[in-house]
């Protein structure tokens, strides 16, 4: 009862904690040792076929070693035959990788062993087991490394205390066989601690190398500042969604995906009168904001410069237009910025994935529906249609028509005149611009004076227009007493 009552209280058993010095070594230990990650499959087999040639290559190795030490064949022919019997079982390829290492790595140390014997323990051939362990240890694997280690423990010790003149070429060695298999151990052991501290290398290479792709893979699909996804992602996630719906006959239009295209009001503000910083803050926290709105109905991305991006899975028109609505009331709320409040809200386009819409299609309507909704006022919604493109196709043709007007002679100025009242004399006359199209007729100047304007072109109008109000009215001029007074209109951009 006691104990239930402590346990229901919170009480919580603690382990007594290892002495700080012990906790040093396991943390050193922990940090030397590799963690024992397996070599790539590819890698691997490369690795494994050349321990395999480099075993087969032992049996005419140690065949000349029985001929060069006086055995006769029958001996030789015995003294390979371990070493055979281990290569045959270890070189097709029907065992798992562990096996398969293991019993190659068995070999070589049979091998080794069979040599050890056959020139007496000549320390010399001693080394051969160094090499092995070093072979062992490049598999990345703790079952053929240990069990090498142990194999070598376990010949030195036995057969050294069975037949001691096999095994070792001094005096000492043969009286105290386990002493002597214990300090070839060592060196063993020490052997394979370089492969062990090669293998940690190789493995704190790898994380580097994978830290480094997956930083790479980042910034190619996410937003450095935001941390939201950027624009090369959201195109990727569009034509995905794109193809899928392609594939999927008779889809319902209200289950197909859309995107909403966001732009924060007077964000230029911000940057001038609060700093880059600021802006920056102030981006990072719409982001914030839009995530916290759109949860698991979408995906918010941010294109560049105070421009995001919303590609809502599923639901169509309505629940597009209904997040919409929620983004710019969420927007209306104040952000803190730079120690202070900051107010602004956002101009949202909406556009409704149709069959065969692709990325730039999609992203296109809903700039198109956005700037509909800055059109309209601060903080509004649009939907994309088709009247919308039509609009921009039809001003794009004027432009491009307007930039080469004067060249066609489109272009002429008509004055209007400036009478005195009493005596009816024409005191100055007002220079207008006019543009017929052989095609359109005559385009009115409230159509084509702001697209002059936003396009650049009105700048050389209005100087062309100016030489002509001059030239004319000289000419007007000549019979008069008096001259010509001349008005011009002057764009505000050419000031």
């Amino acid at each position: 009862m006691l104990l239930a009552a402590q346990m229901t209280q919170g009480s919580v058993f603690s382990v007594p904690q290892l002495p700080k010095p012990v906790r040093r070594v396991a943390a050193f230990v922990r940090e030397v040792l590799p963690d024992g990650r397996p070599l790539p499959d590819d890698t691997w087999k490369a690795h494994h076929a050349v321990i395999l040639v480099v075993l087969w290559f032992h049996l005419p190795v140690v065949l000349i070693a029985a001929a060069y030490t006086g055995r006769e064949f029958a001996a030789g022919v015995l003294a390979v035959a371990p070493v055979a019997a281990v290569a045959v079982v270890a070189s097709p390829p029907v065992w798992g990788r562990r096996v398969a290492a293991t019993l190659a790595t068995l070999g070589l140390v049979t091998a080794s062993a069979v040599l050890v014997h056959l020139t007496g323990g000549v320390i010399e051939t001693h080394f051969h087991f160094f090499v092995v362990v070093a072979l062992a240890s490049s598999y990345h694997d703790w079952a053929p490394l240990l069990s090498t280690i142990g194999f070598v423990a376990a010949e030195h010790g036995i057969v050294g205390a069975i037949a001691p003149h096999s095994v070792y070429d001094h005096s000492d060695a043969a009286m105290h066989p386990w002493r002597w298999a214990a300090i070839h151990a060592m060196f063993i052991t020490l052997t394979a601690a370089a492969g062990l501290l090669g293998w940690r290398a190789t493995e704190k290479a790898q994380d580097a190398e994978r830290q480094l792709m997956d930083r790479v893979s980042d910034l190619a699909t996410r937003d450095e500042l935001t941390g939201l996804a950027n624009r090369r992602f959201l195109h990727a996630k569009i034509d995905e969604l794109a193809n899928e719906r392609a594939s999927r006959v008779g889809i319902d239009d209200d289950e197909t995906f859309s995107l909403i295209l966001l732009d924060i009001d007077d964000f230029k503000v911000i940057n001038d009168s609060l700093g880059h910083v600021a802006g920056d803050a102030l981006l990072v926290s719409a982001g914030e904001r839009l995530v916290r709105v759109i949860g698991a109905a979408g995906m918010v991305a941010r294109l560049g410069g105070d421009e995001f991006a919303v590609l809502v899975w599923r639901g169509g028109k309505r629940a597009a237009t209904r997040l919409a609505e929620r983004i710019v009331a969420v927007f209306h709320d104040e952000f803190v910025i730079a120690g202070g409040p900051v107010r602004r809200h956002a101009s949202l386009g909406v556009a409704v994935a149709g069959w065969g819409s692709s990325a730039s299609v999609l992203l296109r309507d809903a700039d198109l529906a956005m700037y509909a909704a800055k059109a309209a006022g601060k903080g509004m919604v649009a939907v994309y249609s088709t009247e919308m493109l039509a609009t921009v196709q039809q001003r794009l043709q004027r432009e491009n028509h307007l930039r080469h007007a004067l060249d066609r002679g489109e272009m002429s100025v008509h004055y209007q005149p400036v009478v005195e009242a009493a005596s009816g004399e024409v005191l100055a006359v007002e220079a207008l611009l006019r543009w017929t199209h052989p095609s359109w007729g005559d385009v009115l100047p409230s159509t084509f004076i702001p697209l002059a304007e936003s396009s650049g072109a009105i700048s050389q109008l209005g100087e062309w227009v100016l030489r002509r109000a001059c030239t004319d009215v000289m000419v007007l001029s000549a019979d008069r007493s008096k001259p010509l007074r001349v008005s011009v209109n002057v764009s505000v951009r050419q000031l």
